[in-house]
């Protein structure tokens, strides 16, 4: 038996709206500061009493208007159920249904599997080294500055170029853009703590269902799991070549028998 719960909606107050901003613009040239402005009110993280109150919400939406006209729909949807492409799914099919634009009056829609993430990993309490890390992260009360930066396709295409060895020569994007990201991490750090060698790890979700056997395109829930690098230490330059060597093998080794055996 599967017991579904309740479905419970509620509203709360009009629309939000964004003044003296066009939709346009604000897609072209996204202002970081006004993204939480299209998010639920529950959605800032500033304390950790706001962090509970997403936890007793499993979905909020908000509609926000723009004096153009355009509309945004913001969701904060409860991670433990779904992660970002079971999020995609949910707000495209979602949009599929709501353009009802076949002969039938409703677009195709491919069901999703909501069963066999349980079945595959049943609720168990975490390891108690994960739950210090998720403490660490989640409850830290220092602030933290988010930027965002775009890597265009030429960019991706040099990246790529930079870091192939004779080992990797034809890396990825996902291998090349960690890579890089991670060796100008370490730059940043050494230049901020002034030394020139301590531990580094890299640490990168990864979408499992198709990396698992069977496979699971369609399940819908919170189907990641964290890869992590070997711990190295450099103290000499920090060679391209030779990271993207690392992340090569993390990512292999999350398959079904790497993840069998942590």
């Amino acid at each position: 038996m599967v017991h579904v719960g309740y479905l419970v909606v509620e509203m709360a107050g009009e629309d939000a709206r964004i003044k003296d901003v066009h939709l346009d613009e604000f897609l072209r040239n996204p202002d970081i500061s006004l993204l939480i402005n299209v998010l639920p009110q529950n959605a800032s993280m500033s304390s950790k009493m706001n962090y509970v109150q997403i936890l007793e919400t499993l979905v909020s939406i908000q509609v926000t208007r723009f004096d153009c006209g355009g509309v945004v729909i913001g969701g904060v949807l409860f991670h433990k159920l779904l992660d970002g492409t079971a999020m995609s799914k949910f707000f495209n099919t979602w949009a599929k249904i709501a353009r009802c634009d076949d002969d039938d009056g409703v677009e195709k829609i491919t069901p999703l599997d909501f069963t066999s993430s349980s079945l595959l990993f049943p609720a168990q309490n975490l390891p108690q080294e994960f739950v210090e890390t998720k403490n660490m992260i989640f409850f830290n009360e220092e602030k933290f500055i988010v930027k965002r930066f775009v890597f265009n396709a030429k960019s991706i295409e040099t990246i790529k170029m930079k870091v192939s060895s004779e080992n990797v020569p034809n890396p990825t994007r996902i291998e090349a853009l960690p890579t890089f990201i991670w060796k100008h991490m370490i730059l940043a750090t050494r230049a901020a703590k002034g030394i020139s060698s301590r531990p580094f790890m890299l640490a990168h979700l990864v979408n499992l269902r198709s990396r698992i056997d069977p496979k699971l395109p369609n399940a819908f829930g919170s189907i990641v799991f964290v890869a992590n690098s070997e711990v190295i230490e450099i103290s000499h330059e920090v060679e391209l070549p030779h990271l993207v060597g690392i992340v090569r093998e993390m990512f292999e080794n999350m398959n079904s028998e790497g993840i069998g055996r942590r």
